[in-house]
This record gives structure tokens, sequence and C-alpha cells, in this order.
């Protein structure tokens, strides 16, 4: 084989692999930074995956290892309401609790972007439920003390 024959190889980035499964209309399923809210009228849901009733803090998770708090902010900060954010590792994996000024809120920015594949995912999409309690000040949502949703 000649010196001068040089064979490029094209090694796609680990997640063009869930880009190419995940389109629909054309289009892949990832979230820009920021995300867009929703058109009017679209109907929220009641009860989110875990079963529990509205709450205005979000529990979020599925998230990649290299997620950061200002992307975070920058998707559920593009949807009305939005008040602060709460990261935090759970055994090796990070989570977030995003918290909405009021529940209504809190349902439009999940119905929107539950499912959805941030731009930092490495794990899939992203899993959105209503946190168990609201976030209490300074604190993650972990027990009845910090106020029942």
């Amino acid at each position: 084989m000649p010196s001068s024959y040089h064979h490029s190889l094209n090694i796609p980035h680990p997640t063009a692999a869930l880009t190419a499964m995940h389109h629909a209309n054309g289009m892949p399923h990832f979230l820009p930074s920021p995300a867009l809210p929703s058109p009017v009228g679209s109907s929220p849901p009641s009860q989110g995956m875990n079963g529990m009733s509205p709450c205005s803090t979000l529990f979020v998770a599925n998230l990649g290892q290299f997620v950061s708090e200002q992307e975070i902010k920058d998707i559920f900060g593009s949807f009305p309401g939005f008040s602060r954010v709460r990261m935090h590792n759970k055994g090796g994996s990070p989570v977030a609790f995003i918290e909405y000024t009021d529940v209504n809120f809190a349902i439009q920015a999940m119905s929107n972007l539950n499912g959805s594949y941030l731009a930092s995912s490495d794990r899939g999409a992203i899993r959105i439920e209503y946190a168990k309690t609201k976030m209490a000040e300074g604190t993650i949502p972990r027990s009845e003390e910090n106020g029942v949703c």
C-alpha cells in the first residue's frame, strides 16, 4: 500500500445514534437552549408519570453526567413562572428540582419538556415528574416537612 494512501475514518458522536432514532418529521427531538414554550391551548396532564398530583416543583431525572445547572436554567427558565433550580447527585447521577411560581406553569413546562433530549444528553430522554414535596427555601425536597404539594 503506498504511503500516500490515507483512509479517513468517520466515527459519529455517541448521541448521533439517538438523533437518528428519534426523528419526528425529519427533525431530531433534541432541545435547543433555551426551549420554546408550547402553543397556547395545549392540554396539560392532570397527573405525572409517578402518579403524583400536580405540584409547582418538578423533579427531573435521567440527566447526563455532563449536564450543567446553566443548561437546566436556560431550558426550564424559558417557560413562564420559572423561579429556581436545585441540582443534586442521587446515587452518582445528577437530578434537578425545578420550582415555578404556580402549579400551572410547572404543568406547562412538564408537558412540553418531558421525554426531550438535552444537548448534554448521554442517557436518552429526560424524565420529569411532579416532586413529592414543594421546594422549601434553601433545601432540596425530601420529606413532607417541606410542604406537601
